[in-house]
């Protein structure tokens, strides 16, 4: 079951309250009590046990005092301080300024709950030279790294400058697909080629590496970052573990979000989970989602018709058919090769191929 997280505001502010609270509405928040001035806040908090509430207050609250704010430290969770207009910020220079879009206020609102809590400067606003893919399956084992890996082959031939990042918290695979140890142990990225690069995240480096992917933005064309399977999204991306960062960090600042699922039944049921997730959860990021073709014939007709009919309601910008092609794929990893060199007029390799020049144009 996902946790319900619980807000209590205090923002003078009509139009501000009224957006900061329709915000946390839709994506999920109990919102706790809504103040109308510092004296009803303090009285309520002193009254009510709001130590598992987050406290979003305005500077311009009517009887805010330095005094009362630090008092009122001790009667929540968290408080985050933010003012409206610069002017009403003369007295707190703590304040950060009130986020003007639901994306960069529930960004900030997931940061305030980890801890110890780093208040994530993300770059979503600076001119970039990257493309960030992120790409993720509904289960293990659909395809995720192979595509990642021979896509990011398939950029740097078209001699583009590409890194790409296992994240995978537990079973990282980058470094022995690549012949490359102790990728989970470095805090840079490491040169594979002219054109590629590679890194594994790991709760070692997760933070070093989170601070170079903002510097990164601006040296690559094309960023990949390998997510591995997504589940409990709305726990993952306001978690405390550290191997929600990196999703954190996508749902920021990815530019697309690639979600495969085969159109099995195990598959369309996680299929309809995470699309569940997908609707309430606000992200940055343009979905598309891949279909894993296992099966032909009629049967596999009508679970195309059932995947469609769950991925077309978010607006997906593209759905795609990925054949499945396990003899060349296994080709490839016993000769310890990429698909471009393994079997170049594979029907998988001509899909990766057909997909990064699309990117490229």
């Amino acid at each position: 079951m996902v946790e319900q997280h619980s807000a209590i505001t205090a923002i003078q502010d009509s139009t501000a309250e009224g957006f900061v609270t329709s915000t946390l509405f839709s994506q999920g928040w109990d919102i706790h009590f809504r103040a109308l001035d510092f004296a009803s806040l303090l009285a309520h908090a002193r009254s009510q046990d709001c130590r598992s509430s987050i406290l979003l207050i305005s500077t311009d609250s009517d009887g805010l005092t330095q005094s009362g704010l630090n008092e009122i430290h001790s009667l929540v969770q968290k408080v985050m301080l933010v003012y409206t207009t610069i002017e009403n910020n003369s007295s707190f220079s703590e304040a950060l300024a009130l986020p003007s879009t639901p994306l960069e206020l529930i960004s900030l609102m997931r940061g305030s709950l980890r801890s110890p809590m780093v208040r994530p400067q993300y770059a979503t606003q600076q001119i970039r030279r990257s493309k960030v893919l992120a790409i993720g399956g509904v289960s293990g084992g659909i395809g995720c790294t192979t595509l990642a890996l021979n896509l990011a082959y398939e950029l740097a031939a078209l001699e583009k400058r590409v890194l790409i990042l296992d994240c995978h918290a537990h079973i990282p695979s980058l470094s022995s697909l690549l012949a490359q140890r102790g990728l989970h142990t470095e805090s840079e990225f490491r040169v594979i080629s002219q054109f590629l690069s590679a890194g594994e995240i790991s709760q070692s480096n997760v933070n070093s590496m989170i601070e170079n992917l903002q510097r990164a933005v601006m040296d690559y064309d094309f960023i990949i970052v390998d997510i591995g399977t997504i589940s409990e999204l709305a726990a993952t991306l306001s978690g405390r573990r550290w191997s929600g960062q990196i999703m954190m960090w996508l749902s920021n600042c990815a530019d697309s979000l690639w979600v495969m699922a085969p159109s099995d039944r195990v598959g369309l049921s996680r299929l309809r989970a995470l699309t569940s997730e997908l609707m309430v959860n606000a992200m940055k990021p343009s979905l598309t989602f891949i279909h894993v073709l296992k099966q032909q014939g009629k049967r596999s007709e009508s679970r195309s018709e059932s995947f469609l009919k769950i991925v077309t309601p978010l607006r997906p910008k593209k759905i795609v058919e990925y054949p499945y092609d396990p003899r060349s794929i296994h080709k490839a990893e016993a000769e310890e090769s990429s698909l471009i060199d393994s079997n170049e007029r594979g029907i998988v390799r001509k899909m990766i191929a057909e997909i990064a020049g699309e990117l490229t144009a």
